[in-house]
């Protein structure tokens, strides 16, 4: 394999390294978001819940804010099946990169 071609497959690498870690950290920076909304939706079902008076509207108003992690819970999910497509793409690419080189 010539030089020109190695270094064309290497820097192809590069990138898609780039992109993998790129991809990381806009995950990490999505699920600090979605943490801290969580954590205010449920300082706010939790300052909701403590000024009410009887068990029953406890109940009830739990009941109504289970959409809550329920909402996290997809958005993640989301997030997660972008990342792990993403990755699975970029790893098939890097895999045919590495081939080339080896052969």
């Amino acid at each position: 394999m010539d030089d020109l071609k190695l270094r064309q497959i290497l820097f192809q690498l590069q990138e898609q390294n780039k992109d993998l870690l790129n991809m990381v950290m806009h995950l990490q920076v999505s699920n600090n978001e979605l943490k801290e909304q969580l954590n205010n939706d449920f300082y706010k079902v939790y300052t909701e819940m403590y000024n009410l008076k009887a068990p029953e509207e406890v109940k009830d108003f739990l009941e109504s804010k289970k959409f809550i992690v329920g909402e996290f819970n997809d958005m993640t999910a989301k997030e997660t099946i972008k990342a792990i497509e993403k990755f699975n793409e970029n790893l098939e690419v890097m895999e045919e990169n590495l081939e080339n080189i080896v052969s």
